[in-house]
């Protein structure tokens, strides 16, 4: 009974060590219960009765000492927990330190890790002492870094993804890689690695155990090369052994013997060993026996045949090395014979002086400057082009730093420079540099240097080969280009423009400006998003903008459109934005390339110009509109004028009775017919400017129109003496306003018989051209015009000298109003003219406008006074 009453108690004592916090708790708390109970029963009946009489609380005796107990509980469960926690805590220190000493004092390297696998790798967070040793990185240096470190060019990439997918699928790994030390040297090591979890399953670290088996690793390799070596020796791969008895007989031929002969071991075995060498190096040996004989070292135990002939079944000789040992045995004595063939090794040295012929021929011919150096930066050997340029021969040089050479031309920096560029080739790095160097001839000429290792088959560098270019027309060029990059440069930056480049594919505008010349980019670079971009062009014109952009990259047409934008800082502009697809080989468009040029100054000036058009053809029209008024206004009573001067000086009612009253009523008569004229251009001349002449067509004879028009002018030309002839085939009509076709020929034949000399001949011609229209020629011999008055005798008010103007009434209206009119017709005006012999005006009316009739008579009219 005892002994379970132990046990129970046994069991009690562990259940509280195992939950001691909860078991004080409760007895605690029991206590507290308890002792408030035996207050509450002492003193529960007054209590309450003195509490329903008075209204007032418990004494302060008793509720102080029902806190006291609660305090006093309070306290004691504090207590009780801090014990227990600082038991828990050094008990946790303890098993930390002791597993911490345990890892400390493994002889095996153990590492601890975050569990980022993903790229750049998890990072180090504990290391052991072994783990230095073997590494050679302190903790210090090594915590915070990624296992990488530990990783160069032996490192097997695929080990490493393997041990990634192992852990990522939760289970442990084992495996070999190579890794390399903290001085560089690359060592084998053996490892596992696994994942420290939590009590609920989830990766907190991973731990790897790393062991070196570098020198376990060496020791085998050597072994199975050793082991290697003698299957191969047995297998008589390469070189074949035969063995001869003391008379020259063959008693055993190797798998190599039968490689090299021909022979197999059952045919070759009993016969003499003279069958392997031609029949005519025979004779020098008196038996088979002497043939190894001979060969022997004087010691009688082993010789060497370099030059051994041998010849093989099908009777093709062949070079061969011999090893001839002489076996000295208790009952049987003989000869044992290595033998090499040289086929192979012959042909490879006939490749090799070959292949050197060809280097040599190659390296002498070679455009550039090579030197071969050692890695301490001597020459040993540099071709004919350097020698050439150094006015040496390579025995000269040779032996000599390659600093020390003649041909730098500053030795105290070429000296700096070049050591510092061999130190690194030989550290295995690829060095370029630009040197200058003199010519034989004394020129300095620019070498572009670069020097590159050379490596042997332990993968270290045996030998430097420096290339020299010679770059001087290069750099010339460069910095030409330079230069046009900075004229180009200030012409953007002159013409506020910049140049950019759209990639369609990434959306992005490329900007390339002189120091961002059109706008300020700094905030940009050279590379700004394409909604970005766009969305600075003003709304009112961005759909605009938008649709010819994308129709341009979409069809490869020119993007060619003004617009305004607005950019964030503010600055508005107008600018001028031109640019071309680029198209890659199939024709497809890559993007597009262009410029952008601030035109804000240019367009202002251009509105500024269409103002001042605007307000000029404004004037222009109210000053049309008033002399179309008032040529109605003049030519109104200027008709009665004309009227009444008229039958004044036909003295219809009359006889006036002076005759000077006659001349003059004759006179005012000629005066106001003029002046009526003069009013008829100038409407004209208003109708044309104002759109308002319209053509009133008709269908008529054209020799009749031009007969008229010249009579009309016949007074004229006979007050000045000029003779007017007339040449008019009848046999055309045209289709246009009589009018003005008659006004035509008025103006022209007025401005000749005006600019002829007295005496002088006019000739007026019409007739159909050979295309089908109808030319009306007026040809004088008068003054002519200036050549540099050509361009300007075509516009209105406009004469060709104003000394004419003087002498000669008009007011320039005459040709202006010729072209005015065939333009209206759809004709030309055609005018040659040479200053004191003349002048030709053609005009010529277009063909759909000739009706040609049957009548084949021409008119000649001639007016001679």
């Amino acid at each position: 009974m005892s002994g379970r009453h132990s046990d129970i108690l046994q069991s009690l004592m562990r259940f509280r060590e195992k939950h001691r916090l909860l078991v004080d708790l409760f007895l605690y708390t029991a206590l507290f219960v308890v002792l408030l109970v035996k207050l509450i029963a002492i003193d529960a009946f007054d209590l309450m009765h003195e509490f329903t009489r008075t209204h007032e609380h418990w004494e302060l005796d008793e509720i102080i000492l029902a806190l006291w107990c609660l305090a006093v509980t309070a306290c004691a469960f504090l207590v009780q927990r801090w014990r227990f926690d600082r038991r828990e805590k050094r008990a946790l220190e303890a098993r930390h330190h002791d597993l911490e000493r345990a890892v400390e004092s493994a002889p095996y390297a153990v590492m601890m890790t975050d569990t980022a696998l993903e790229q750049p790798g998890p990072r180090i967070l504990y290391v052991n002492r072994a783990f230095e040793e073997m590494t050679g990185w302190s903790r210090t240096e090594i915590l915070g870094r990624t296992p990488r470190v530990l990783q160069g060019p032996k490192t097997d990439r695929r080990v490493l993804a393997t041990l990634a997918a192992n852990l990522r699928a939760g289970r442990t790994w084992h495996g070999e890689a190579v890794n390399y030390r903290r001085d560089g040297r690359p060592f084998n090591m053996a490892w596992s690695v696994s994942a420290v979890r939590a009590s609920s399953g989830e990766t907190l670290r991973y731990m790897a155990i790393q062991r070196d088996v570098t020198e376990q690793r060496k020791t085998q390799a050597a072994r199975d090369h050793l082991s290697a070596l003698v299957d191969r020796l047995m297998e008589a791969a390469s070189e074949g052994i035969l063995v001869a008895d003391k008379d020259g007989q063959i008693v055993h031929f190797g798998a190599g013997a039968e490689k090299i002969f021909g022979w197999s071991s059952s045919e070759i075995v009993g016969q003499s060993a003279s069958v392997l060498i031609p029949e005519r190096r025979r004779s020098i040996y008196p038996d088979a026996a002497s043939m190894f004989e001979q060969n022997v070292t004087q010691s009688g135990v082993r010789g060497r045949a370099d030059n051994f002939i041998g010849l093989r079944r099908d009777g093709q000789e062949f070079p061969a090395s011999a090893t001839i040992s002489h076996l000295l045995c208790e009952e049987n004595q003989g000869y044992a014979v290595i033998l090499r063939d040289l086929t192979q090794q012959r042909l490879a040295e006939r490749a090799l002086r070959e292949s050197e012929r060809r280097f040599r021929a190659l390296f002498d011919r070679a455009y550039q400057s090579i030197f071969l150096l050692d890695i301490q930066g001597r020459v040993r050997e540099l071709n004919a082009t350097a020698q050439a340029a150094l006015g040496l021969s390579s025995v000269a040089q040779g032996g000599m730093p390659f600093w020390d050479l003649s041909w730098w031309v500053h030795p105290d920096d070429a000296k700096s420079r070049l050591q510092d560029a061999v130190g690194r080739a030989a550290g295995g790095e690829t060095v370029r540099v630009v040197m200058a160097t003199s010519s034989p001839e004394g020129t300095e000429r620019m070498l572009d240097l670069s020097l590159k290792p050379v490596r042997g088959d332990d993968d270290g560098v045996t030998m430097l080969v420096a290339e020299g270019r010679d770059v001087t027309e290069l750099l010339q060029h460069q910095a030409e280009l330079e230069r046009s990059a900075a004229r180009m440069r200030n012409a953007q930056r002159i013409g506020r423009m910049n140049s950019w480049f759209y990639d369609p594919v990434e959306d992005v505008y490329y900007v390339d400006g002189s120091e961002n010349t059109l706008f300020d980019f700094s905030i940009y670079g050279d590379r700004i998003d394409g909604p970005e971009a766009r969305s600075w062009t003003a709304p009112e014109d961005r759909e605009r903008v938008e649709a010819a952009f994308w129709n341009s990259l979409a069809t490869g047409s020119v993007y060619d459109v003004e617009h305004r934008v607005c950019l964030p800082g503010g600055t508005s502009a107008v600018v001028h934005v031109r640019a071309e697809a680029i198209r890659k080989s199939d024709g497809t468009v890559e993007g597009l390339v262009g410029v952008a040029q601030d035109i804000t100054e240019q367009h202002k000036t251009q509105q500024e110009l269409i103002d001042a058009r605007n307000a000029a053809e404004a004037a222009s029209e109210a000053k049309s509109r008033f002399l179309a008024t008032m040529g109605h206004e003049l030519r109104t009573p200027l008709n009665a004028i004309n009227g009444f001067a008229q039958l004044m000086s036909s003295e219809i009612f009359g006889p006036i009775g002076n005759e000077k009253y006659t001349e003059y009523a004759r006179h005012i008569h000629e005066s106001g017919e003029h002046l009526l004229e003069v009013i008829n251009s100038i409407l004209d001349v208003s109708r044309l400017e104002r759109g308002t002449l319209a053509l009133v067509e008709e269908t008529f004879a054209i020799a009749p129109v031009i007969e008229s028009a010249v009579a009309l002018l016949q007074p004229a030309a006979a007050a000045r003496e000029v003779r007017l002839d007339v040449h008019v085939a009848n046999t055309s009509m045209l289709r246009a306003d009589k009018r003005l076709i008659k006004q035509v020929i008025l103006n022209l034949v007025n401005n000749a018989v005006k600019f002829s000399y007295p005496g002088g001949r006019i000739s007026i011609d019409g007739a159909v051209r050979d295309d089908g229209g109808y030319l009306i020629a007026v040809t004088d011999h008068g003054v002519g015009i200036p050549q540099e008055a050509m361009d300007n005798v075509m516009l209105p008010f406009v004469q060709a000298d104003d000394a004419l103007h003087r002498r000669h009434e008009g007011i320039g209206l005459g040709l202006y109003l010729v072209k005015a009119f065939l333009d209206l017709h759809g004709g030309q005006v055609h005018l040659e003219s040479v200053p004191d012999q003349g002048t030709r005006v053609t005009v010529v009316l277009p063909a759909w406008r000739v009706r040609t009739i049957r009548m084949a008579e021409t008119v000649e009219s001639e007016y001679i006074t």
